[in-house]
C-alpha cells in the first residue's frame, strides 16, 4: 500500500522536527531541471512531523551509470557525501555502466582509482558499494569488476559475481533481502533465472529488493523493456518482489506499483538525459542525482536527492 507521495520544498530541512512538504498526485512531474512537461501536477504545502523512524531502519542509496569520471560525476558524489553525513547509509547499489565508455581493463586499471576509489569520499562514505554489471561494463572485460573485488577485499568495491544476493537484518528482527542481477545476459542465461527463482521462493524476508542495470518499464528514453519483463515480471511477482531498482535510463523515475511491484530508476549519476512521464508515473526528473533509501519492519521510504544537496521528493511504501 502505498502511504503518500510529496515533493520536498527547496528550503526544505531534512532532518529537521517538522519539513514544509508539497503533496503530488499520482500522475505528477517533479522537475529537477527546467524541463517542459505534460503532466499537471495536484499540489498543496503541508506541515508534517519528521520523516525520520524512530524504528529500528536500514538506509541505504542507490545510483547508477555513474563511471565518467567528469564534473557531472563529481557532483552527484559531493551530493552523496553531504547528504550521508546525517543519512547516515550502510550501503550503497552501484547500478551499473560503472566505468563509460568501455568497462575496465584490467585490476589495475587507473580508472578504478579516479571513477571509484577516490571519487566516493573514502573517509565519509565509508561503506560497501554492491555493484552489478551495466551493457557498457560488457564492452571489455566484464569479469575484470568480479576479479577487483576478489583481489582487494578491504575495497568498498564488491561483486562477488555477475549475480548475487546478500541480507541485512535490524535490531527487531526485520530481514531485508537483496538480489543484484545481470540483465545483460540473464534472458539467454538459464543458470541465472534458475538461481533467482530459488533465491526468490526460499527468501522469507520482510522486504525483498532486487537490482540491476536494465529497466523493465520506464517513460525514458529506451522506454519499457518488453524482453526483459516477459522474462522476470511474473518472476518479481510470484517471489514477493516489493522492489525494483535499476539504472540504464540517465534519469530519476518512480513509477505506481505494478502487481504490486515498484519500479524506480536511478540512473543520473554523472549525466542524465531528459525525463518524461505518463500515466503510472509518480516522479521523474532529468537532472544529476540519487536515490536514498529507508527500510523499516513496515515502511519502505524513498528519496530523491539532487546534485544540489536538495531532498526533491519522498515517497513512502507501507507493507
Amino acid at each position: 500500500m502505498i502511504v503518500k507521495t510529496r515533493r520536498l520544498s527547496k528550503t526544505s530541512s531534512f532532518f529537521g522536527s517538522t519539513v514544509l512538504l508539497v503533496g503530488i498526485g499520482s500522475a505528477a512531474f517533479a522537475l529537477g531541471s527546467n524541463e517542459p512537461s505534460g503532466c499537471r501536477p495536484e499540489a498543496e504545502p503541508i506541515v508534517i512531523s519528521s520523516p525520520v523512524s524512530d524504528e529500528p531502519v536500514l538506509r541505504f542509496l542507490a545510483l547508477g551509470d555513474t563511471g565518467r569520471g567528469d564534473r557531472g560525476q563529481e557532483g552527484v558524489a559531493a551530493a552523496m557525501t553531504g547528504f550521508n553525513l546525517d543519512f547516515t547509509a550502510e550501503l550503497v547499489l552501484l547500478l551499473g555502466d560503472n566505468f563509460y565508455p568501455r568497462g575496465v581493463r584490467a585490476t589495475g586499471d587507473s580508472q578504478w582509482k579516479t571513477k571509484f576509489e577516490d571519487m566516493y569520499d573514502p573517509a565519509r562514505l565509508d561503506i560497501p558499494f554492491y555493484s552489478v554489471l551495466g551493457n557498457h561494463d560488457y564492452r571489455r572485460d566484464e569479469q575484470v569488476q568480479i576479479e577487483y573485488s576478489r583481489k582487494n577485499p578491504q575495497s568498498r568495491w564488491k561483486m562477488p559475481g555477475r549475480y548475487y544476493s546478500f541480507s541485512r537484518r535490524l535490531s527487531d528482527g526485520t530481514r531485508i533481502d537483496f538480489f543484484g542481477i545481470d540483465t545483460n545476459t540473464i534472458t539467454h542465461d538459464p543458470a541465472q533465472l534458475s538461481w533467482l527463482d530459488t533465491a526468490l521462493a526460499s527468501s522469507t524476508a520482510q522486504w525483498k529488493i532486487v537490482f540491476a542495470h536494465h529497466v523493465l518499464y520506464s517513460y525514458g528514453h529506451y522506454g519499457d523493456n518488453r524482453t526483459l519483463i516477459a522474462t522476470l515480471e511474473n518472476r518479481f511477482v510470484r517471489g514477493d518482489v516489493d522492489l525494483f531498482v535499476s539504472g540504464h535510463e540517465h534519469q530519476l523515475q518512480i513509477l505506481e506499483p505494478i502487481r504490486a511491484v515498484s519500479y524506480m530508476t536511478s540512473g543520473a549519476g554523472s549525466r542524465p538525459r531528459e525525463a518524461k512521464c505518463g500515466e503510472r508515473s509518480v516522479y521523474a526528473a532529468g537532472a544529476p542525482g540519487f536515490l536514498g533509501f529507508e527500510v523499516s519492519k513496515n515502511l519502505l521510504r524513498t528519496y530523491v536527492v539532487l546534485a544540489d544537496g536538495r531532498v526533491d521528493f519522498a515517497y513512502t511504501m507501507r507493507k
